[in-house]
């Protein structure tokens, strides 16, 4: 396998075989593949002999190592425990985005559920706070509509007392004056 091609496309993989590797010729100063120097090979291998799982050195999981891949000067060269161990943490990276992913949209869809029920029930509770307002105003107009009529009534009763009143006053006074006259008039007669 190779990472990068020499086209330009960067992360491209390419299948070619492995013996072909292990034969060619690594001695010749115009060769394209060079082997990592002991200084960078001890270094990559303190950086890279870390397993895909997180755990340092060769306990078995299979590590990478510098003997394991070659660095050219447009590809990197890699054996098949180098491949397996790059592969096996690009599948944990890959299992891992999967994951969240997954986990966001369960995560985004149980909050938009929850979102719909509260906002539901703030809908009825706003509604059923609105009729009972509704019904406190129709009520209250309600009695001021009878207090207005009962104070027309009571007016209105008030004026027919005075009104009888006066009149019943007005007979009476006719009658006290018509009395005399009438006294008068039985005399004449």
């Amino acid at each position: 396998m190779t990472i990068g091609s020499g086209n330009g496309r960067s992360g491209c993989w390419q299948s070619f075989s492995y013996s072909s590797l292990l034969s060619a010729p690594l001695s010749s100063p115009n060769s394209p593949l060079k082997r990592l120097s002991p200084s960078a090979s001890a270094k990559s291998s303190k950086s890279s002999s870390v397993a895909p799982g997180g755990s340092r050195g060769g306990g078995g999981g299979g590590s990478l190592l510098a003997e394991d891949l070659l660095v050219g000067r447009t590809k990197v060269f890699l054996r098949e425990s180098a491949l397996t161990w790059l592969e096996a943490a690009r599948q944990r990276i890959a299992i891992d985005k999967v994951c969240a992913l997954l986990i966001a949209n369960l995560c985004r869809c149980q909050w938009r559920r929850c979102r719909r029920a509260v906002l539901s029930l703030q809908a009825l509770a706003r509604g059923r706070s609105a009729r009972l307002e509704a019904r406190a105003l129709r009520a209250e107009r309600a009695e001021a509509e009878v207090a207005q009529r009962r104070e027309l009534e009571e007016a209105a009763a008030l004026r027919l007392q005075r009104w009888w009143r006066l009149r019943a006053a007005a007979a009476a006074l006719a009658v006290r004056r018509a009395l005399p006259r009438r006294a008068l008039a039985k005399a004449w007669l």
